[in-house]
């Protein structure tokens, strides 16, 4: 009795290793198309509301409105990546939806910052997470760091490669590990921004489903204006939100406890991953 509705495909290439990745696009590179077409046909959904501005009005005006991140995870199947048929690769895309209100070459710059190491204590506690971080990292935590990180961006020293260390009320919750890019056109429109994908396992190991259904994601969106003849510097904002699976389709297993939830909890800090270039493939 199969344990998942999984989304199979035979064409993939035999190239591309069977270790997790991570990355731009829905997907491993080599194989972008499949993934792609998989995430059309997702075993669980998240989505939560990010808190943006209005880029139509003057950068020195903040108008507040609500834009969207989505998560699809995939139990995608005869990849070829292993001999065995019955092997599946656990894959999550995430999104971001402007819901519309992207203006291009506005007066707005936005910045995304994702980010991927958060502590298994916060991962149990951000079950109940209502979206704001809360429950998982703590308010404190929270203002604190959207503090520190927009302190940093406004001074212009915040890039690919660098996202300041959490400060001290995030301690044993979140490291500072993350993927931080400059939002454009071609993904405002909820095409597949990241994925982080497991390694081929048996689709009867249900771990890797179950750590991914349960991860959270703390994602910040920046935003800074620029106004005038001089482009002088307007209102900046950094706000916080926690997107996670809250859903399953028919066929699929629902969303359980946190994998090693008994085991002891550290956070290390490590490097930021930079993505420059995001591949423009679409994610429904």
């Amino acid at each position: 009795i199969s344990l998942f509705t999984t989304f199979a495909l035979t064409f993939a290439s035999t190239d591309n290793g069977a270790s997790p990745e991570s990355g731009s696009g829905p997907g491993p590179a080599n194989n972008a198309i499949v993934f792609q077409e998989a995430n059309k046909s997702p075993n669980a959904t998240g989505a939560v509301d990010l808190h943006a501005t209005n880029m139509s009005v003057d950068g020195n005006t903040g108008v507040p409105l609500l834009w969207a991140a989505h998560l699809n995870i995939t139990e995608v199947t005869n990849l070829n990546y292993t001999p065995s048929p019955t092997d599946v690769i656990t894959n999550s895309a995430l999104s971001i939806d402007t819901l519309g209100n992207w203006v291009p070459n506005s007066q707005w710059g936005t910045t995304i910052i994702i980010f991927t190491d958060v502590a298994l204590n916060a991962t149990v506690d951000g079950q109940k997470d209502t979206g704001d971080c809360h429950a998982a990292l703590g308010q404190e935590c929270v203002n604190d760091y959207t503090l520190s990180i927009s302190a940093l961006f406004n001074s212009g020293a915040l890039n690919v490669t660098r996202t300041p260390a959490p400060p001290a009320s995030c301690k044993n919750r979140l490291s500072s590990t993350s993927v931080v890019n400059q939002l454009g056109s071609t993904f405002a429109d909820r095409s597949a921004y990241y994925y982080a994908s497991s390694a081929a396992h048996n689709a009867s190991n249900t771990t890797f489903y179950e750590a991914a259904t349960t991860r959270i994601w703390p994602i910040i969106v920046m935003q800074t204006g620029k106004y005038g003849l001089h482009n002088d510097s307007g209102i900046s904002t950094t706000r916080m939100s926690c997107l996670r699976a809250n859903a399953t389709t028919k066929g699929s297993v629902a969303i359980g406890k946190v994998p090693g939830a008994a085991a002891s909890v550290k956070v290390y800090a490590s490097a930021v991953m930079g993505v420059a270039c995001l591949v423009s493939v679409l994610l429904v």
